[in-house]
């Protein structure tokens, strides 16, 4: 279409140019002729052509708004009238005749071949009828020809015509060629392109990782490299055959080859793409498996079929092992699953019986629980026993101190000391009634010291004096080390204040302290050190017998004890260790068998005691 419309274009643009250069050429005739009249004198063949050249004037003026065969049958038109008025006048001699060859020339540019032909038989009849009418004397003839030859006038229209006739054909001619040599050009560079586009594909095809087959009417019509190696055979074997005898004489699914390849190839052939799966054959006749797209192409105006393949063997038998694997799997899915509903049965029934082993450890927990408490209790008892013990022995001392003042107090009144001056008895007196005072302290300080044992609440979390405490629990444990251990006490320079239960403590460092005092078996030495480093660290020594080795992991465990059945019932560390853990402190313990022990207590000065419970 566009080339038509370029042709169009050209022919249009020939014409409205032959219109323009026409009607110059014709103005010149016009006004040769004109003056010729006055030699001649004015006819009708002078009125046509005057009626012609106004027609043209009005032709050329709108030449781009007519359509091409107005105007080109308009010059025919035109031509016509300015060949016949000059063979009315001037016969043979006339000399536009030369437009019998320019108009068919001309026309056969711009119309079809056939009308120009049909147009030069046309004016050729007509120059033969004007002929026979001069020969046969139908037509007179008036001008003198030698007298015509040496005018000017017949000389200079010949010239125009000549010239017009000769522009004309060199014009159309120079166009066409032009546009010929533009148009060959073009071809040409079009011929390139084909040639490497078609040595492109023709590498692609050949250099194709899948096989490329061409059928034409239902045979192998061209094929890929890669095709002749995936049926093992070479281009004369392969080609002009049908698909029939390169494939076994049934598929997979039982369908007959050549009819199932003719179903295939007719659907393709009708628009619709194919793609399927086929079984092949070789030339050795081993069988492969290939996937295959089915479509239909057009080259040259010749319907053929491409017919791509990728062998799928290996994906075949690959497909079939995960087959296989896939139902082994699922065999052994359900044989797991039964034996795995199996288990859960045996699970739910040992389930029930944890349920119930849980109920009765439960209520086994419980009772050690209220057994635990029960024994806690009594290494309470033990603790009071400790704190009694050493509490009627301290004030022993100070109760002789006040019953002894009372005495002397009883003899002073009963008049027993008359013989004494009441000066000295004075004296006496004040003696008495202050050691009756220092017993009364002591007792006084003995009271306090048991007080700060008697802080039992767990949210009772204060100021703690570290010192004074451990002061008060030596105190208290002051009968059982006189007169057979030394307590060397290594105090920081400083008091150690910490927040906490200050009765957990008096507890923490009592059953340290005891159980230091009770490893020293004779007589020997205990030493309490305190340093502060960001945090307070009391070491609480003894010269005893130490721990073993294999029993000083589990000397915090509850219920554990080395002493003799009846002496403890091994709830004092373990008590230690909780109070110790519930003020975020530590302890650490460091002894050997027969070289005594070191306790280590550390506990953050600044530290506020979180109100929970044990």
């Amino acid at each position: 279409m566009k080339q038509r419309d370029e042709l169009q274009v050209l022919r249009d643009n020939i014409v409205n140019k032959a219109l323009s250069l026409g009607f110059i050429f014709g103005m010149i005739s016009y006004i040769v002729t004109f003056i010729r009249c006055f030699t001649y004198g004015f006819d009708v063949a002078f009125g046509i052509i005057t009626t012609v050249m106004v027609l043209f004037a009005m032709v050329v003026w709108r030449r781009k708004k007519l359509s091409l065969n107005l105007k080109v049958y308009f010059i025919m038109l035109f031509v016509l009238m300015a060949m016949v008025s000059g063979l009315m006048r001037f016969g043979y001699l006339v000399s536009s005749k030369a437009y019998i060859i320019l108009i068919p020339i001309f026309v056969s540019f711009i119309l079809e071949y056939r009308r120009a032909l049909l147009l030069l038989i046309f004016y050729g009849g007509v120059y033969g009828i004007f002929g026979y009418g001069y020969v046969s004397g139908i037509i007179p003839s008036t001008v003198d020809a030698n007298e015509y030859v040496l005018s000017a006038n017949a000389w200079l229209m010949d010239l125009s015509i000549i010239l017009l006739t000769a522009l004309a054909i060199l014009f159309v001619g120079n166009q066409f060629s032009q546009t010929l040599i533009e148009k060959l050009k073009i071809i040409r560079q079009k011929n390139k392109d084909l040639n490497d586009r078609e040595k492109r594909f023709s590498v692609l095809f050949e250099h194709s990782l899948d096989a490329i087959i061409i059928l034409k009417d239902g045979l192998y019509y061209e094929a890929n490299q890669r095709a002749l190696e995936m049926f093992g055979c070479d281009m004369d074997y392969l080609l002009g055959r049908s698909p029939k005898v390169t494939s076994p004489q049934y598929q997979p699914d039982g369908a007959i080859s050549e009819v199932k390849a003719r179903e295939l190839i007719g659907k393709a052939m009708a628009g619709e793409p194919q793609l399927f799966e086929w079984q092949h054959t070789r030339a050795d006749g081993q069988v492969f498996d290939a996937s295959i797209s089915l479509v239909a192409i057009k080259y040259d105006n010749k319907d053929f079929l491409q017919a791509v393949l990728q062998n799928i063997t290996e994906k075949k038998k690959q497909q079939a092992e995960l087959k296989r694997y896939r139902l082994h799997l699922e065999n052994l899915v359900q044989q797991r699953t039964e034996e795995l509903e199996a288990a859960n049965e045996e699970l739910t029934q040992s389930n029930t019986d944890l349920i119930h082993q849980r109920n009765e450890l439960e209520n086994t927990l419980l009772k050690l629980h209220k057994t635990q408490k029960k024994l806690i209790e009594s290494e309470k008892m033990a603790s009071v026993g400790v704190l009694t013990a050493g509490v009627a022995h301290e004030i022993n001392n100070p109760l002789n101190f006040i019953q002894s003042g009372l005495y002397g107090l009883q003899s002073l009144n009963s008049d027993q000391y008359n013989d004494i001056e009441e000066s000295e008895q004075v004296e006496l007196r004040g003696e008495i009634i202050e050691s009756m005072e220092e017993g009364v302290r002591r007792i006084s300080d003995i009271v306090y010291s048991l007080n700060q044992f008697n802080r039992k609440s767990e949210d009772d979390y204060s100021s703690c004096s570290i010192h004074g405490i451990i002061d008060n629990c030596l105190k208290i444990l002051a009968h059982k080390t006189k007169n057979r251990i030394t307590v060397q006490k290594i105090y920081f320079k400083e008091a150690l204040i910490v927040q906490g239960n200050e009765g957990e403590l008096h507890q923490l460092f009592l059953n340290l302290l005891h159980n230091a005092i009770q490893a020293i078996p004779n007589e020997g030495t205990v030493q309490v050190k305190t340093t502060c480093n960001n945090k307070v660290e009391v070491e609480i020594m003894d010269s005893g017998e130490g721990i073993d080795n294999d029993v000083i992991g589990r000397i915090f465990e509850p219920f554990f004890t080395t002493k003799e059945a009846g002496s403890g019932v091994g709830l004092g560390l373990s008590i230690v260790y909780n109070i110790i853990k519930k003020h975020k402190g530590e302890v650490l313990v460091d002894s050997a068998k027969g070289n005594g022990a070191k306790f280590t207590v550390i506990i953050p000065i600044n530290y506020v005691v979180e109100n929970e419970k044990q």
